[in-house]
């Protein structure tokens, strides 16, 4: 996506750039024209980190980190320069959008179909009816704090407990369908729509906005495949993605490392030893995106 420059300028003026750090350096007060604060890309005991607003510039006289303020949210939010912009542009209350804009009006959709979709698995694991589901994250070392904090799910035993909800919901099933999350299949010239997870605990995919972008399911009864994951979708490329990203993702930066277990219960285990610096691939080995995406963040996996 090319962000036009006029954009890129008008923001950029809007943006004080002290108001901007401030949200990401507490410590940051004003000292004669400038401000001065603990550095946020190293660690120091003595204030080195200064901002201008006179050349809208910041500058840390201990690591030598500087630039201006979408030098900074790129290095701070691990971003590229477009992410940057968009980031700043949201702080100061000018929303940067794709140039199509039907593409971002359904690519919202999509999110918000997944979202209640998510809600929906939520509220079903915790009905009495369903005590099995919960039974079996509890026997698998899962605590209820962790259900809560990672949103955990339950998919009845049905053919379209979701479909029913999106569709009273008022969303039309054929944009639902593109979620990967609801199927659909014509018989005899009738067109019929059924749940893609049925009689899983659900795992929701979160993208590091915490937008829910897929599921993966594990069946807890006989039957294949085990683990079943959202397939591609507009908002889902599993190559793109960690599960668990979206909760250690500071913790990954502040220590410089990553831990890379097998699935989604090796995350949750592992986060509940209070050891959080933990991701896990979608189901596959990882894949030179994310492998990438974890270097941008820390220097060893």
């Amino acid at each position: 996506m090319a962000i036009p420059r006029d954009t890129i300028e008008h923001i950029r003026q809007k943006a004080a750039i002290e108001d901007i750090i401030k949200r990401y350096v507490p410590t940051l007060t004003k000292k004669g024209k400038n401000f001065i604060g603990l550095c946020p890309f190293h660690k120091e005991k003595t204030p080195s980190f200064t901002v201008s607003p006179d050349k809208q510039m910041f500058y840390c006289f201990g690591c030598h980190e500087g630039g201006n303020v979408f030098t900074f949210i790129s290095k701070v939010e691990h971003v590229d320069f477009v992410e940057s912009v968009k980031i700043v542009g949201e702080l100061v209350g000018i929303p940067v959008r794709d140039d199509v804009t039907y593409r971002d009006d359904e690519y919202s959709r999509l999110l918000k179909i997944n979202a209640i979709i998510g809600q929906s698995y939520r509220k079903a694991l915790l009905q009495p009816a369903n005590r099995h589901a919960l039974d079996y994250l509890l026997n698998r070392g899962v605590t209820r704090q962790s259900i809560d904090e990672f949103e955990l799910g339950y998919a009845p035993d049905e053919w379209r407990y979701a479909t029913d909800i999106v569709k009273n919901m008022n969303f039309s099933l054929d944009v639902a369908v593109k979620t990967g999350n609801i199927n659909k299949v014509v018989k005899n010239g009738t067109t019929h729509y059924y749940d893609r997870f049925r009689n899983r605990v659900i795992f929701p995919i979160f993208d590091q906005k915490n937008e829910i972008i897929g599921f993966g399911g594990r069946i807890i009864a006989q039957g294949e495949p085990k683990y079943l994951n959202s397939p591609e979708s507009p908002v889902f490329q599993k190559r793109n993605i960690l599960y668990g990203l979206n909760k250690s993702r500071q913790h990954i930066v502040e220590l410089g490392r990553a831990i890379v277990v097998e699935g989604y219960l090796d995350v949750i285990g592992v986060y509940q030893a209070g050891i959080h610096n933990v991701v896990a691939p979608l189901g596959t080995a990882l894949t030179l995106e994310q492998l990438q995406l974890l270097s941008r963040l820390c220097n060893e996996v």
